[in-house]
């Protein structure tokens, strides 16, 4: 199978922003056998997990990590949809950890992030004014920095973005892209990203409906490529190719397809 990935030639300044999509995008997915089997295989501990995401190297097909989004407990119905994001690499070490914190809107949740290789963290909280305050530190040897910005009603927030596309699938339909205003903690900036239907791989299984992301700058798409999503006909994300939030062990950025398994 072939995927949409960014060329190996894009640069860390350009594409720092693709870090952050991946987990922006879970959905809880249900899958055919082949799938479920890549899961069996690479994933088998679930940790409880109501999803499971098997992330592999996008040419040699090997195991770069899992990860597993867990519902944290609650009685409150709005923190019931609250998340914990566990990665775990090809040993079964756990190297980073995410969480996920719903508020009035669903397309922009809080979410703080740690590796616990490195010790790069990114915090996205929202003050009392309404404003959006990020926190970044890339490395454990590096000192923390703050930004605050504004976001508007099409701003888009970790995991927000799989809600963001399913709120607005008829119009993505269109031969027009859509453009979001995206909150990219590594950049400490928001960027303005284009969403829109591309043609699925022939390879896809099923009845599926592809996106393919890019910034929303003609040059600098040159150099960054784009993204590539396939959602099933019930709206689940199934399959992610493209830079990923995690970064390699020498805590350089790096490429997967991964796949997304339910479990009830």
């Amino acid at each position: 199978m072939k995927y949409l990935v960014v060329p190996s030639s894009h640069t860390s300044s350009n594409t720092a922003f693709l870090c952050s999509l991946i987990l922006y995008l879970w959905a809880v997915a249900s899958f055919a056998s082949e799938p479920h089997e890549l899961t069996k295989k690479h994933c088998p501990n679930t940790h409880g997990a109501i999803v499971v995401g098997t992330a592999l190297h996008p040419e040699s097909n090997t195991l770069l990590y899992c990860e597993y989004h867990i519902l944290q407990n609650s009685e409150s119905a709005q923190a019931a949809r609250n998340l914990v994001v566990r990665y775990f690499d090809a040993n079964n070490n756990e190297i980073a950890s995410k969480s996920v914190v719903y508020g009035t809107s669903p397309v922009q949740p809080e979410i703080t992030q740690k590796d616990f290789r490195s010790g790069e963290q990114r915090i996205a909280q929202r003050n009392a004014e309404g404003q959006w305050v990020m926190t970044y530190q890339e490395s454990k040897r590096d000192r923390v920095k703050t930004q605050v910005v504004e976001l508007g009603e099409m701003g888009v927030v970790d995991s927000g973005f799989n809600q963001f596309i399913k709120l607005h699938w008829d119009t993505l339909q269109s031969d027009d892209p859509l453009v979001v205003e995206f909150l990219s903690v590594p950049h400490l900036k928001t960027i303005k990203l284009q969403v829109k239907t591309v043609e699925c791989e022939p390879e896809a299984s099923g009845e599926r409906v592809c996106f393919g992301i890019q910034i929303n700058n003609a040059f600098l798409r040159l150099i960054t490529g784009e993204l590539y999503l396939e959602y099933s006909s019930a709206k689940q994300l199934v399959l992610f190719s493209g830079v990923v939030n995690i970064r390699n062990e020498k805590e350089k950025t790096q490429k997967a397809v991964i796949q997304y398994t339910y479990y009830n």
